[in-house]
């Protein structure tokens, strides 16, 4: 792939010896054509962190050697934005685990933190800063950072982003880094192309080239879907209850997805009333609480104790208790878990308890299973304002196609039910052939001719019908059918 010793002994480092399909694909890319910009484009857990970090981190290192630059104050090289100071930190992480060999310096500005501390640390000189738009646009008006040697501006979680309202920024530093002498590139980085980026695309980014896996928005390679019905009258909460005790008490490690905090904390409730250790993941939990669920749910019962053999009996059923040690505890989530966090370690279940307001939500929401070549469950409960959905994205993944275009809504039909382009053609020109002849046919009539569709005798002369009776029959047969 072109990369340099020093990477690659990070990568060793790392127990990383074979590149996942988009980041093959991206490094390569990256490293050959110099001038482009590129989407990345793959599912959630394939690898797109170190996808662009690599390529970077390489030319910024052969910028030094070939050309003599150094880092400056300030001055950074590259900026990668995201939407959350969750993922802005999981990316740093990733940069910090190459830093000690590739020898690069990487910054975090996150809207969390004093900006007095965050003007310091950026006065010192430096090669990559992480953080959320926001606070990069607020750090540029105070003069604290400057676009002026920046080499790639990396957009990622861009979807997310753009949901969370940060288009304006980001489209504020992108004009900023393009309108320079030597235009920045820009990495625009998705687990799936919603329309908002396509449209960012087309308007601000025209020639971009697109790098995407044969996986897009397609099922999770590895991951086995269910979809469980509810019957009518069923109560939700036992419904979840049958499908997440039996795997919990055994260790398995499982998230449980609601579309609200409100379904959240019921179900919190009906979890620690059966005994179930739980921990939660939403809006309403605050950013230390949520981190520290986190490491709970990775460690185990116990943060730095991983015992998931142990009697679940002899446990504590309270969430808020770190002494016990055991199962890991569910983690009871909304969609803020559902996009570009990543959680080490394995989660063996995804449980959808409310089912996903769209397709791209169900990507998201199962992409948190079956990562980096793990295998893994995808179960959903589905009610009955549900069925249509997910009937159409259970038949998506059996035969392998992509979700994005499904919709809900039953006169908007599915991408490969619609009729095709050469067919719609077709149509055309039989409805203009048909409209031409039935226009010949009434010529005809008027000039004494038969054929006009009135009823006519055996001589050709016409026989009217009282329209009175004809209009009373149609009304008769319309109400009976209705």
């Amino acid at each position: 792939m072109g990369l340099s010793p020093d990477l690659l002994a990070a990568l060793e480092e790392k127990g990383l010896s074979e590149p996942t399909e988009i980041q093959a694909t991206a490094v390569h890319a990256i490293l050959t054509d110099r001038s482009s910009d590129f989407t990345i484009a793959s599912h959630t857990g394939s690898g797109k962190t170190l996808a662009y970090l690599l390529p970077i981190i390489q030319l910024i290192k052969e910028g030094e050697a070939l050309q003599g630059i150094v880092a400056k104050a300030k001055r950074p090289r590259a900026l990668v934005l995201g939407p959350t100071r969750e993922l802005a930190e999981q990316v740093l992480g990733v940069a910090k685990s190459l830093s000690h060999v590739a020898k690069f310096r990487s910054s975090l500005v996150t809207g969390v933190g004093g900006r007095g501390k965050q003007r310091e640390m950026l006065a010192k000189p430096m090669d990559i800063i992480v953080g959320t738009p926001t606070r990069v646009v607020q750090h540029a008006k105070e003069g604290n950072v400057y676009y002026g040697d920046v080499e790639f501006i990396v957009l990622d979680e861009a979807d997310t982003m753009f949901d969370q309202g940060f288009l304006p920024e980001v489209r504020e530093i992108i004009k900023a880094v393009k309108n320079k002498p030597v235009p920045a590139r820009c990495l625009l980085v998705s687990a799936t192309m919603t329309k908002q980026v396509k449209k960012l695309l087309i308007e601000d980014l025209p020639g971009i080239r697109q790098l995407e896996t044969s996986s897009l928005h397609k099922g999770i390679p590895g991951a086995r879907h269910g979809f469980m019905a509810q019957p009518s009258g069923t109560d939700k909460l036992t419904l979840l209850m049958q499908l997440v005790e039996g795997e919990a008490r055994r260790g398995k490690r499982m998230m449980v997805f609601c579309n609200t905090i409100d379904s959240s904390r019921a179900v919190e409730h009906t979890l620690n009333d059966a005994g179930l250790f739980t921990v939660c993941y939403h809006g309403d939990v605050p950013l230390e609480q949520r981190q520290e669920a986190i490491k709970l749910f990775v460690a185990g019962g116990k943060l730095g104790a991983i015992d998931v053999d142990a009697d679940v009996s002899s446990q504590s059923s309270s969430s808020s208790s770190s002494e016990s040690v055991g199962p890991p505890p569910l983690l009871i989530c909304t969609d803020l878990a559902a996009r570009g966090l990543d959680i080490p370690g394995r989660v063996d279940h995804v449980v959808n308890f409310d089912f996903p307001r769209s397709p791209i939500d169900y990507l998201h929401r199962s992409g948190r299973t079956a990562r980096a070549g793990a295998t893994g469950k995808v179960t959903s409960i589905v009610g009955k304002k549900d069925q249509v959905l997910a009937s159409r994205i259970e038949e998506a993944l059996s035969k392998g196609l992509a979700l994005d275009e499904l919709s809900s809504d039953k006169k908007v039909l599915p991408p490969h039910m619609r009729p095709k382009k050469e067919t719609l053609q077709k149509r055309t020109i039989e409805n203009k052939a048909a409209k031409h002849s039935n226009k010949g046919m009434r010529g005809s009539a008027r000039s004494g001719g038969v054929g006009d569709g009135r009823n006519v005798d055996n001589r050709g002369r016409p026989v009217l019908t009282p329209p009175k009776r004809a209009k009373t029959l149609k009304t008769k047969k319309f109400s009976s059918f209705k």
